[in-house]
């Protein structure tokens, strides 16, 4: 079982990564249970080569997953709800929260996937990469689009699951 910082268990770890996997299958995101303070714990799916490109260069984890990921936590932390929202490079990203007790005890969140509407600045990529413009546009093309109304419809499924299993 997944075990939150007081121990205790709210769900068996092989039905958490089968609804990773499930998100990664049907929206092509890379999904993850972090802890409260969103380490990673379990991981469903790989990163598209933009984002395993990011996550391999501290500075740029640190402005670009790391900033959203607080930011989000603290709205879900907040709301208790469902937050939808785009990282720093304007990728679409989710995150569910689990609370036990009214406390947050852990998330599932998935991100890398491009929203249709949205648009990724080429050189903003570049410049926080360290690469050059035309790697970034290539880099750029390999993320997978996702439609929001879909990703809204299974976030809310998820939320559904998981306030069944909490």
């Amino acid at each position: 079982c997944i075990r939150d910082r007081n121990m205790s268990s709210w769900c068996p770890e092989e039905e958490i990564q089968t609804v990773l996997d499930e998100i990664s299958d049907k929206l092509k995101m890379t999904a993850t249970y972090v802890d409260p303070n969103g380490k990673i714990l379990l991981k469903g799916g790989e990163y598209n080569p933009l984002c395993a490109l990011i996550r391999a260069k501290e500075d740029a984890l640190k402005f670009i997953c790391s900033l959203t990921s607080q930011r989000m936590l603290k709205e879900v932390k907040k709301t208790g709800k469902p937050f939808i929202d785009y990282c720093e490079l304007g990728l679409l990203r989710f995150v569910i929260p689990v609370f036990q007790d009214g406390e947050l005890i852990g998330a599932i969140a998935a991100c890398g996937t491009l929203d249709p509407a949205e648009t990724v600045e080429i050189f903003f990529v570049a410049k926080q990469l360290d690469i050059e413009e035309e790697e970034a546009k290539d880099l750029t093309e390999t993320v997978t689009v996702a439609d929001p109304d879909e990703v809204k419809i299974l976030v809310d499924k998820i939320a559904n699951w998981v306030n069944q299993k909490t």
